[in-house]
């Protein structure tokens, strides 16, 4: 599973760090894989992000947009 995580321009993390600083702290069930780093800011109109416009770009160039088998 991918993660999105916003950072703010002067941070210095890297995706890896992200994925292991999770290893490390979150159950096997949490852990991500790949982590993409955003510097835009994550849409929350009313103090919620929205998920649909995260998930939109993975979606690009399917005809469907389930997961799995």
């Amino acid at each position: 599973m991918i993660a999105v995580a916003g950072v703010k321009p002067p941070v210095a993390v890297t995706e890896k760090e992200l994925v292991e600083l999770c290893s490390v702290h979150l159950g096997n069930d949490k852990r991500r894989g790949k982590v993409v780093l955003r510097h835009d800011p994550l849409a929350k109109p009313i103090g919620k992000i929205k998920r649909k416009e995260l998930r939109e770009p993975f979606w690009v160039g399917r005809e469907r947009r389930v997961a799995g088998n």
